[in-house]
């Protein structure tokens, strides 16, 4: 197994992302179950775990911190509150902030009148209207209505679009490199496979009218992104939905990608970006199962099925993308 994953980018991230899932798990039964009543102990490992008292893998992941900070309103450990309240902004990452953000929620929630309520709310409401991710922006947003205070309306900051990762190792593409990448992908029209449990889908990019989405799609299939994920949304006559790396529907892969709104309708077999507000796109996709002229010239339409149509019918909610792969097209210009 170990050798299998050292030489696929796919299974290590799967690997990964399994490791830190059953990790969340012992963890909350730790601190949900066999701690019981001792806030002690609770608020111990939980500190030790976020001041980087166990420097090892995974407790330094975001996807692993954030979810501690949700532990730590779950039990009600107002003693961890300045550490929570310190993840809510830079430099913590965009996933601990949004975690921040819902765990003060919860604890506003349970605060009946406390003489922090009133600081911690104003922080997470700049939270909500400055943070420059649209992630944090509306986890934030639902924070408070969880909490039943009043929540700002969403605007629309300028996001902190980096750009694209590179396919492998660290750093971001530049918007040349970018360009360059997509009129790679013009010239050499390379078919994506996304291999599912109901079959082969195969979709051509329109990387003229959506550059960046079709490079950032590129780069997703080249990082294993796609490995193991589910289609977790599922809407007949509609479309079908995935490509999450954390399965519940509001995760991404680390990066958002703008707007290209092209005056294409959608139809029957058209690859969408999900979004909840401008600019904040990710890896996440959509097939559409029938014509929706609702959604034109709004999400942007970045590609279509060329073949597997009678797949996407098949999936259901559960279903998952085994891989994505890269085929060279027979008809590449």
């Amino acid at each position: 197994a170990a050798e299998t994953t050292s030489k696929n980018p796919g299974a290590q991230i799967m690997a990964s992302r399994l490791t830190d899932m059953l990790f969340i798990q012992i963890l909350r039964a730790h601190i949900v179950e066999q701690a019981g009543n001792d806030c002690k102990e609770k608020a111990g490992w939980l500190r030790g775990l976020l001041e980087g008292g166990y420097a090892i893998d995974p407790f330094d992941r975001p996807f692993v911190q954030a979810e501690a900070l949700g532990l730590a309103a779950g039990a009600g450990l107002v003693e961890l509150l300045p550490l929570v309240r310190a993840r809510l902004g830079p430099p913590a990452d965009e996933e601990v902030r949004a975690g921040a953000a819902r765990a003060l929620g919860e604890f506003l929630g349970a605060a009946a009148g406390a003489e922090w309520a009133d600081p911690v709310a104003a922080e997470v409401r700049a939270a909500a209207t400055n943070d420059t991710s649209p992630w944090v922006r509306r986890a934030a947003r639902e924070a408070l209505k969880a909490a039943g205070l009043d929540a700002p309306a969403p605007v629309a900051p300028v996001n902190a679009w980096r750009g694209l990762p590179v396919a492998a190792g660290e750093g971001w593409l530049t918007e040349a490199e970018i360009l360059e990448q997509a009129a790679w992908i013009e010239r050499h029209d390379p078919i994506v496979a996304l291999d599912t449990t109901q079959g082969t889908i195969h979709l051509r990019l329109d990387a003229r009218w959506a550059p960046v989405h079709a490079v950032s799609l590129v780069q997703a299939v080249r990082r294993g992104v796609y490995a193991g994920t589910r289609w977790h949304r599922v809407v007949p006559s509609f479309v079908i939905q995935g490509g999450d790396p954390h399965g519940h529907g509001a995760g991404h892969a680390g990066w958002t990608v703008p707007d290209e709104i092209a005056p294409h309708p959608y139809r029957r077999g058209v690859l969408g970006m999900p979004k909840s507000t401008k600019d904040d796109g990710g890896c996440q996709l959509f097939v559409m199962h029938g014509d929706y002229g609702p959604l034109d010239e709004r999400y942007t339409a970045y590609g279509r099925v060329v073949s597997g149509m009678e797949v996407v019918d098949r999936i259901r909610v559960g279903d998952r993308i085994l891989r994505a792969r890269l085929l060279p097209d027979p008809g590449a210009r």
